[in-house]
């Protein structure tokens, strides 16, 4: 998957691809209650979400299908939340894939794969070089993101800053009082 940012979805398509292939990162403006800036990072891949939320996610697929859906609230498994929420997809200010999750997550599959025969082991017999070998992963990633760290927030602090801008002008332009 590669790393991909924009400001809106070109479609519920789009948004439907893009949510069910791993994690994105979405900025939006809440349309009810104060209009703040929320941010969420989501999913509609069943791999990221638990058990027994399946059929949930199979009406919010069947619905996007649907001629009007782009006009309705998109609803999403919020990873942090731990729960569903949603958004409109005219409300985004940025979408970014969060590759750095799914591809971990992605590694360690191709790792357990190629490491343990899942038909002949039990769960709780995970041999120590697997361990090993998604540890040492799991360190360089954490690493990588550690070294990209100051310019990932100077980023987001510039985007949260454009928001507010455009948000302030938008107030002003409307007449109602800052």
């Amino acid at each position: 998957m590669a790393i991909t940012s924009k400001n809106n979805f070109d479609s519920m398509e789009d948004a439907i691809n893009m949510l069910t292939e791993g994690m994105v990162n979405i900025d939006f403006i809440k349309r009810t209650g104060d209009k703040s800036i929320r941010h969420m990072r989501c999913t509609l891949n069943p791999k990221f979400m638990p058990e027994g939320v399946e059929s949930t996610l199979y009406s919010i697929l069947q619905n996007s299908s649907l001629e009007d859906a782009s006009y309705r609230p998109l609803p999403v498994w919020d990873f942090i939340a731990a729960g569903w929420r949603s958004f409109y997809l005219d409300s985004t200010i940025e979408i970014r894939e969060d590759n750095i999750f799914g591809d971990t997550t992605e590694l360690v599959e191709d790792i357990v794969e190629d490491r343990i025969d899942v038909d002949d082991k039990p769960e709780d017999e995970i041999n120590e070089e697997v361990i090993k070998s998604v540890s040492d992963m799991l360190q360089l990633k954490i690493g990588k993101v550690l070294e990209e760290s100051p310019e990932k927030i100077v980023e987001f602090s510039a985007n949260k800053l454009q928001a507010m801008a455009i948000q302030l002008i938008k107030r002003v332009i409307s007449g109602r009082k800052i």
